[in-house]
């Protein structure tokens, strides 16, 4: 946790504490709290040496409403980090087994009802999406042969493997880290879940300005709406969270 708090970007540090969370097993909500103590007591630690440095001006505190804004969650910039994450299952893993199908299978039925906003993603998934419905193969050279240059791209970062462990940590010291192929249900299942997370919390933001709208205009059927609307994305925000272990507000 004090190397992922290191991390300036508030987005990157969610991706690693997902990851995190994932690879060893700790509900994210956890997670969060340490990252939270660490970050609260270096803001408290920068704080009192600005003090100590410099004379205190009011007239230079920055507003409320402005920090506020600045600790606003950007969906859209999660969603693309879980429609990213797909991508590279399939690209790596997409003929690997699971229970009861394959995983480019399984994601595909999962995930029928969601709609990648990535062009690029959105373009790879659904030619993953096509070959399965023909029961045909296809893998990152297929994109890497036919794919434009942003397609190219994309996919020769994504089939870098991202971790490298030492053999030897496992026979000296006894550590045994599991592989991504072993835990390929798991993290198949985590990533649905995520990404339809993500998906909906987007969905509750573009939704609340449509009743922030309807409310200036005064019209209230739209208004009416737009909240019973609102009430089941907030329900399937919390069935989400509690299948994914994460605390959501009320």
């Amino acid at each position: 946790m004090s190397s992922i708090a290191v991390i300036p970007d508030p987005i990157k540090r969610s991706v690693y504490i997902q990851e995190t969370s994932s690879l060893l097993k700790i509900g994210e909500h956890v997670l969060l709290t340490e990252l939270n103590k660490i970050l609260i007591q270096e803001r408290r630690k920068n704080e009192q040496e600005k003090l100590r440095e410099q004379p205190a001006n009011p007239e230079q505190s920055i507003p409320l409403e402005e920090i506020g804004a600045q600790g606003k969650i950007d969906t859209q910039s999660l969603v693309y980090y879980q429609e990213r994450e797909t991508i590279r299952l399939l690209l790596n893993y997409a003929d690997q087994s699971l229970e009861d199908s394959k995983l480019a299978d399984f994601l595909v039925h999962e995930l029928e009802d969601v709609e990648f906003t990535n062009e690029v993603f959105k373009s790879i998934y659904l030619k993953f999406k096509e070959a399965a419905a023909h029961h045909e193969h296809i893998d990152s050279s297929y994109f890497l042969q036919e794919g434009n240059n942003a397609v190219k791209s994309a996919v020769s970062e994504l089939i870098t493997n991202r971790y490298d462990i030492s053999p030897h940590w496992g026979d000296k010291f006894h550590i045994y880290i599991p592989r991504e192929k072993d835990m390929l249900n798991e993290m198949a299942l985590s990533n649905v879940l995520r990404l339809k997370f993500r998906v909906v919390q987007r969905m509750m933001e573009e939704n609340l300005e449509k009743v922030k709208h309807a409310e200036a205009s005064g019209n209230w059927e739209e208004l009416d709406r737009a909240l019973e609307i609102q009430t089941g994305l907030k329900k399937a925000e919390s069935e989400l969270a509690g299948s994914l272990g994460i605390v959501v507000a009320k």
